[in-house]
C-alpha cells in the first residue's frame, strides 16, 4: 500500500506563460485538475502575472508566480538598452537555458516537468539539471502558420529551438494536424504523439444551464474566444455586415474580451452594425452557448480548438473556417461545417445557413455523436501512460 501512495504522489511541474482565460490555459487547468484528483502533486509555474484562471485550479493545486528579470547590466545603465533590439536586451533572451530553469524552477525536484507552451517554457524545462525527470513539451498550435519569432521567442534562432524540443523525452501535439506540421519545421517525428485536448464535459454541460442576462429573440450566432488577431473575428463582423446590407435578420454573440476588442467595436460603430452584442469575457461562456442557434469560428490557424467540441456539448451546430484543427475537429466536414479559410468563406457560410436553416438540425445531432470521442478519462490515461514510461 505504501508504494501505491508514494506513486500517487509523483510530482509534476507545468511551466506555462500565465492563466489567463484562453483556451490553451483552460485546459492546462483541466489537466491540472484531473491529475490532482488522481492523487499526483501538481505545481503550476507562470511567469506572467495574469492569472485569471487561478481560481478555477483544485486546491491542492500549488500555483507559483515567478516575475521575469531584467538583463542585470540594464538596471545599471538603461541606456545601454540602444545597442539591443529589444528583445536582446531581456535577460531571458540572453542568458543560457540552465540559467532560466535555476532562476524559474530552483531547487526543487520534480518528477515530470512539462512545458507547456512554445517559446519559454519550452527553453526553462530544456534547462532542467534534474536528470531523473521526465521532461514533455506540449505543442497547441500550426507551428507552419505561426510567426517564427513567436517559435524562437527567448532562443537565439531556430537551431536553438530544436536542440530545446530534442531534450525532452516526448513532444505532444494536440492534433494529427498539429504534430505534421511540428515535424516538418521542428523535425523530431521519433519523439512527437498525438494526444487530444482534456474536456471535462460534465462541468460544460451542467453550466451551460446556467442563467445568462441575455435573451434570444431571433436567429443567433455566438462566437467565443480571446479577440486576438489569429482568431480573426473581423470576419465575423465582415459577413454581418454584407448580410445586413441584403436584408437577412438575425444577431451575433461574441463572447471573450482582448486587444481587438476596440477595434472591433470600432468597426460595428463605423459601419452600423446594430446587431452584434460583446459579452466581453465570461467565467462562464457555456450558457451563451447552449441560448445561441450556430457557433462559428473564424480563425486563421488553430491547433485543436477547445471551444468546438465544447459547442457540440452544449448542443450547438458548428460552422468553422478550414484549418488545422477545426478540421481534425470536424473530420473535414463530417460533423461541422467548413468553409474556407477566409472572409468571403465565412461570409458565404452564414448566408448558406441562414437560407436553408433546416441543414442545422443533421448538424445538432452529429455535434452529440462528435463530442463523445473526446472522453476525459481516455484522454487522462493517455497523458500518465506518457509519465510511466
Amino acid at each position: 500500500m505504501k508504494n501505491k501512495n508514494k506513486e500517487k504522489q509523483k510530482k509534476i511541474l507545468f511551466v506555462t506563460e500565465s492563466l489567463t482565460r484562453g483556451g490553451m490555459e483552460m485546459v492546462l487547468v483541466n489537466i491540472a485538475n484531473n491529475l490532482s484528483e488522481k492523487g499526483y502533486d501538481v505545481t503550476v509555474l507562470c511567469h506572467n502575472p495574469i492569472d485569471h484562471l487561478v481560481t478555477e485550479l483544485n486546491n491542492n493545486v500549488r500555483y507559483i508566480y515567478k516575475p521575469r528579470r531584467k538583463f542585470p547590466i540594464l538596471r545599471k545603465t538603461p541606456y545601454i538598452r540602444r545597442f539591443f533590439k529589444y528583445n536582446k536586451a531581456v535577460w531571458e533572451h540572453r542568458t543560457s537555458a540552465e540559467s532560466l530553469y535555476k532562476y524559474y524552477v530552483g531547487k526543487e525536484k520534480y518528477d515530470v516537468e512539462i512545458g507547456f507552451y512554445r517559446g519559454p517554457s519550452i527553453k526553462i524545462v530544456s534547462g532542467s539539471t534534474n536528470k531523473k525527470s521526465k521532461k514533455l513539451a506540449w505543442v497547441h498550435t500550426d507551428f507552419k502558420l505561426c510567426n517564427p519569432k513567436s517559435i524562437t521567442s527567448w532562443f537565439n534562432n531556430i537551431e536553438e529551438v530544436r536542440s530545446a524540443y530534442d531534450k525532452m523525452d516526448n513532444i505532444i501535439c494536440v492534433s494529427d494536424k498539429a504534430k505534421e506540421s511540428f515535424n516538418e519545421v521542428i523535425g523530431l517525428k521519433d519523439k512527437s504523439v498525438t494526444v487530444y485536448n482534456l474536456i471535462p464535459f460534465n462541468k460544460v454541460i451542467a453550466k451551460s444551464f446556467e442563467q445568462i442576462p441575455l435573451k434570444r429573440n431571433k436567429f443567433t450566432i455566438v462566437t467565443v474566444g480571446r479577440l486576438f488577431p489569429d482568431k480573426r473575428q473581423d470576419r465575423l463582423l465582415s459577413a454581418t455586415k454584407k448580410l445586413n446590407e441584403e436584408g437577412y435578420d438575425f444577431d451575433v454573440w461574441i463572447v471573450g474580451g482582448g486587444i481587438h476588442e476596440e477595434d472591433l467595436k470600432k468597426y460595428c460603430a463605423d459601419n452600423e452594425i446594430n446587431n452584434v452584442i460583446f459579452t466581453g469575457m465570461q467565467a462562464n461562456p457555456y450558457s451563451y452557448m447552449r441560448n445561441a442557434d450556430l457557433f462559428v469560428l473564424t480563425s486563421y490557424r488553430e491547433g485543436f480548438p477547445l471551444v468546438i467540441p465544447e459547442a457540440m456539448a452544449c448542443g450547438l451546430p458548428v460552422l468553422s473556417t478550414s484549418c488545422t484543427g477545426p478540421t481534425e475537429a470536424l473530420k473535414n466536414g463530417k460533423y461541422g461545417i467548413l468553409v474556407d479559410n477566409s472572409s468571403e468563406g465565412v461570409y458565404n457560410g452564414i448566408k448558406n445557413i441562414l437560407d436553408n436553416k433546416e441543414i442545422l438540425r443533421d448538424y445538432r445531432k452529429k455535434s452529440q455523436e462528435r463530442y463523445m470521442d473526446f472522453d476525459e478519462e481516455t484522454i487522462i490515461k493517455e497523458i500518465i501512460a506518457l509519465f510511466e514510461q
